[in-house]
């Protein structure tokens, strides 16, 4: 209120109590509480003058924790006026000079306004959500989830994939609330996790589920890529959502027509008799040897062996069995 070109209070309200304390409302002891509250009180006297207002007045509301009543504060020059509603307020504004950076005067012309007129503007979706995630309490819950889902993730030998794409998510949107990261960054950093989760979808099984997560990283990397703070610009949501829903709806129908394409055995998909006394490369193996991955016909797949084989080894195929080839390491 000190630092602003018009401060105004109305009937029943207080200005004051600004002395410096800790991120969870302790105290700033030693040193470092008395570096704080002086540099504190320094910015405070030099806004006060800036505005014409009295820097004595507002180094107290610092230094001492005073706090004032709309009466006292204008009779300490702590406001300009006192307004008991916005009517009030348009009219005592009306005609009133306030200076800006590069000797730039402006004047007030609020004549004819009333209450009706005023146009409130509410916080983007992305100031929301900022506003929501900026409690440090929040932040320290993100970033334990994340690294506890993490921790599943790893520890299942990353099959699980959930614990894993939840732990990313919390631990970039935690470090971001905390500004640990740059909102900006943050954006950029999710936006290249969803596109890395879509070229994963490529080569794991998981059902849609890296789609799903990779969209809404694109989502929320398209709201946190322009920083509130520093600028005006922002991504539209006019914008976000339907190239986020596009993206989306065409995964969705090459989804649809891979599926339609395998259930019909188009082209693409082998059928038994192709594949039947092909020759089957070892891709990857499972602990046993048993079982894993191996391409045949430009295919991959899951399949049993008869006998323990490794990365690289050549094998033929008996039978398909379960959309599981049957391998053999002779050919029968």
């Amino acid at each position: 209120t000190i630092s602003a070109h018009v401060a105004a209070m109305s009937p029943g309200t207080n200005i004051g109590a600004a002395h410096p304390v800790g991120s969870g409302g302790e105290d700033v002891k030693g040193v470092m509480g008395e570096k704080v509250t002086n540099d504190t009180a320094a910015l405070a006297r030099a806004q006060a003058t800036l505005r014409g207002r009295d820097p004595q007045t507002a180094a107290l509301i610092v230094t001492k924790s005073e706090s004032f009543s709309p009466e006292e504060a204008l009779k300490k020059r702590a406001i300009d006026f006192l307004a008991p509603g916005l009517d009030s307020l348009l009219k005592q504004l009306d005609g009133r000079k306030v200076s800006l950076p590069n000797d730039v005067t402006l004047t007030f012309d609020t004549k004819g306004f009333d209450a009706d007129s005023v146009v409130r503007v509410d916080m983007s979706m992305k100031q929301k959500v900022l506003h929501m995630i900026a409690d440090p309490n929040i932040s320290a819950l993100l970033i334990t989830l994340g690294g506890l889902a993490l921790y599943a993730e790893i520890s299942s030998g990353f099959s699980l994939l959930v614990p894993g794409i939840f732990g990313l998510f919390c631990l970039l949107i935690g470090f971001v609330s905390l500004q640990t990261i740059p909102v900006n960054v943050g954006g950029a950093l999710l936006f290249a996790l969803g596109f890395a989760l879509l070229g994963a979808e490529i080569f794991v099984t998981s059902y849609g589920l890296l789609t799903l997560a990779a969209l809404a990283s694109l989502f929320l990397g398209g709201l946190f890529l322009v920083d509130p703070a520093s600028s005006d610009m922002r991504v539209s949501l006019g914008l976000l959502i339907p190239l986020v829903a596009g993206v989306g709806l065409c995964l969705g129908l090459l989804g649809f027509l891979i599926v339609r394409d395998r259930r019909r055995g188009g082209a693409g998909v082998s059928t038994s008799d192709q594949v039947v006394g092909a020759t089957a490369r070892v891709q990857s193996v499972d602990a046993d040897g048993l079982t894993g991955r191996a391409y045949a016909n430009g295919e991959l797949w899951f399949f049993d062996s008869d006998s323990p084989l490794q990365v690289g080894d050549e094998a033929y195929v008996r039978s398909l069995r379960n959309v599981r080839l049957q391998l053999s390491s002779r050919r029968t």
